[in-house]
């Protein structure tokens, strides 16, 4: 029998709540280097996302996961976006604004993910329409597309209702589509003048 990714989770977390050192151990294998790469979007601080991640997992083994967590996964990103605030808050820099919104939640080349096609120029131009985003709207899409999280995940992790997930996805892709499509019109109309 093979398990997916959240049932190998659940049953990492039941045997780890049943005293089963070794499931946290594979835990924090698990989830070690996604949990770095999301802090990498907050701060450049490795030494404070180390820091981080390893508060997480000392918390998580001594309440020995007694929380109510629907998904394990949701669970830890919530809880390291969390700790990365309060550690910033505490060396007076912050990643949540005024409104709310994240300020920095940076997107690499590396972030983008073009499956069917290996295009440099394509690669820049979502690149560049990316950046364009609002920083929530960074945030969610890089969780949604990247980290492949389903929307329940996505609200709990960014303290936000489902339909409001939802609607921030769509309203991000809609936004996306019209950035790229101008990004499009521009290299055309270059193009045309260029060869004229």
């Amino acid at each position: 029998m093979t398990f997916n990714e959240t049932q190998k989770d659940d049953f990492l977390w039941q045997q780890f709540r049943d005293g089963d050192a070794e499931s946290f151990v594979c835990l924090f294998r698990n989830y070690y280097n996604d949990l770095f790469n999301y802090g990498r979007k907050m701060t450049d601080d490795q030494a404070l996302i180390e820091d981080c991640i390893q508060e997480l997992f000392i918390d998580f083994w001594r309440t020995k996961g007694k929380a109510k967590i629907i998904s394990l996964k949701a669970y830890f990103f919530r809880a390291f976006k969390y700790k990365i605030a309060k550690a910033l808050a505490k060396s007076g820099k912050s990643i949540v604004g005024n409104n709310g919104l994240t300020e920095e939640f940076v997107f690499s080349y590396d972030d983008i993910l073009i499956h069917e096609q290996d295009n440099e120029e394509m690669k820049r131009k979502l690149y560049n329409a990316i950046n364009e985003l609002s920083p929530r709207q960074k945030e969610i899409i890089y969780l949604k597309f990247h980290k492949d999280l389903s929307y329940e995940e996505i609200s709990e992790i960014m303290h936000i209702n489902y339909q409001a997930a939802r609607n921030l996805i769509y309203h991000s892709i809609k936004l996306l589509k019209k950035i790229i499509s101008v990004l499009l019109l521009f290299s055309v109309c270059f193009y045309l003048i260029k060869t004229t």
